[in-house]
């Protein structure tokens, strides 16, 4: 699966409610839900979507999922990313 593409202008904020969006459909066993984790975290690749649901899954490895779709390792680097961008478009606009 190719990395979805940030949009022009990601906003962290945004970010963390996709996260929060996936737990929740995790949670209330949403097929959706279970496919990205199937797609995204090699440990539940050859899960069913029982199997899915019943494994523990907090707001940490949502946004490790969100990451990972959007191309990068870990929430971290996402988030770094995404304030570097903000910080350069703030240099550029008071330039």
């Amino acid at each position: 699966m190719s990395p979805a593409a940030l949009p022009p202008n990601p906003n962290l904020e945004q970010l963390k409610k996709q996260a929060k969006s996936l737990l929740k459909g995790h949670r209330s066993a949403d097929p959706a839900s279970a496919q990205r984790l199937r797609q995204t975290l090699s440990h539940l690749s050859e899960q069913t979507d029982d199997e899915i649901f019943q494994t523990k899954f907090s707001l940490r490895n949502a946004q490790l999922v969100i990451a990972r779709e959007y191309g990068f390792e870990r929430w971290a680097d996402l988030k770094r990313h995404v304030e570097s961008r903000r910080a350069t478009e703030t240099m550029y606009i008071f330039t």
